[in-house]
């Protein structure tokens, strides 16, 4: 390839990114986009265990993925809005509120699990992230390769945003809607599966209880 191809597939690229809404490469380098999320996401996998016991595992829960998709629909406006600075706030907010599912989900799974079941449960719930990654990825690879639309809302990397924020949306409702957040509070459960629960996670199914860290 000659240098006169050579700059005809430089100004064909650069075009293309212009189109979209944001050209962070000016900015930022692209590690630091990505790496933005986990700067909020680490500051609360420990703090968001105590709060899952403190506030209720399924409000914390349901409400950090219900924040975290809210901010990933609104993340595409704020890079068009802001540009890089405002995109880059969004992801490390987005990492905060994400980062209290994980400790949300362990407080969950010792309510309603026994102990002889949680190994097995959790490799099960756990797996559902990698099944979304995989089904995520190509799905996303495929709206970024489509052409702008509607004034550039529609069309490159903006779609994937909202595609799964809307689906992380949908799944909060129902995660409210259907989840109880302890065997007890359960509408329809079964007084001998209850009786099982209450016996088998007693500890993790009482409420109120001081946790002292001195003796840990």
């Amino acid at each position: 390839m000659g240098r006169k191809d050579e700059r005809l597939v430089r100004k064909k690229v650069q075009k293309k990114t212009n189109n979209t809404f944001l050209n962070l490469s000016h900015l930022f380098p692209s590690a630091l986009v990505l790496g933005s999320f986990f700067w909020g996401y680490i500051l609360f996998q420990l703090p968001g265990g105590r709060l899952a016991d403190s506030l209720g595992s399924k409000w914390l829960l349901g409400g950090g993925i219900l924040l975290t998709s809210l901010l990933t629909v609104a993340s595409p406006l704020a890079a068009r809005l802001g540009g890089s600075a405002a995109f880059i706030a969004c992801r490390v907010l987005e990492g905060v509120f994400e980062g209290v599912v994980i400790p949300s989900t362990h407080s969950m799974l010792a309510k309603w699990f026994p102990p002889t079941e949680r190994s097995t449960a959790s490799g099960v719930i756990y797996s559902g992230g990698f099944i979304g990654t995989v089904i995520a990825l190509p799905l996303s690879a495929l709206l970024c390769d489509t052409p702008s639309a509607m004034f550039g809302l529609f069309g490159g990397w903006p779609p994937v945003f909202y595609l799964i924020g809307i689906a992380g949306v949908v799944w909060s409702v129902l995660w409210f809607y259907l989840v109880s957040e302890t065997p007890q509070s359960h509408p329809t459960i079964s007084q001998a599966e209850l009786r099982m629960l209450l016996r088998t996670c007693q500890s993790a199914c009482r409420t109120g209880e001081k946790v002292s860290f001195e003796g840990v």
